[in-house]
């Protein structure tokens, strides 16, 4: 029986700018490190993930379906991550592979989020961001990584391609009980 073979893709940064702020080097370094570098490191991965039927874990974010104001490249970036798990699981169906959203994660990205975003974003989402940190509602990092960890060892294959929550109902079987 081969070993299991996983890889978790998880590497991001946020620079904020509003679409008429447009800097065209904040989108090469916003693509560079969450987009291009999935390929810099899913492809040498590809002979194992083929031989073991791997399984890839995308962390992507809300923001990849969402709109939220002085966050265009990372938008944009974390759509693009969820376009590349679709197509590849298209491609290698005998690898499984999911985009997951892990929450608002309570990390160093959020921290600064915190300070940097209030002055790029709509009252309301500065609100809300406001109201997400001081509430104590952030989600601790083991809640969603024990998800992805989960996921990443014994994830379903009718999931592969799949964008979801990391507290959805198709995360549910890989949450701690």
């Amino acid at each position: 029986m081969p070993s299991p073979t996983a890889l978790v893709l998880n590497a991001a940064i946020c620079l904020f700018g509003r679409v008429d702020k447009y800097v065209a080097d904040d989108w090469r370094k916003t693509f560079e490190l969450n987009v291009f570098s999935l390929f810099n490191t899913l492809v040498p991965a590809l002979p194992a993930l083929r031989e073991n039927k791997g399984k890839v874990v995308f962390v992507s974010s809300g923001s990849a379906i969402g709109k939220t104001a002085g966050m265009s490249s990372y938008n944009a970036s974390k759509a693009a991550m969820n376009a590349i798990c679709r197509t590849f699981a298209n491609e290698e169906p005998d690898i499984a592979s999911f985009a997951v959203h892990p929450g608002m994660v309570e990390t160093e990205m959020q921290k600064n989020f915190l300070i940097a975003a209030p002055s790029h974003l709509n009252p309301a989402e500065a609100k809300f961001v406001a109201e997400v940190h001081s509430s104590g509602k952030l989600v601790k990092p083991e809640d969603s990584g024990y998800v992805l960890a989960s996921l990443a060892v014994k994830g379903s294959p009718e999931l592969s391609g799949q964008f979801f929550f990391f507290n959805g109902p198709e995360a549910e079987p890989y949450t701690k009980k």
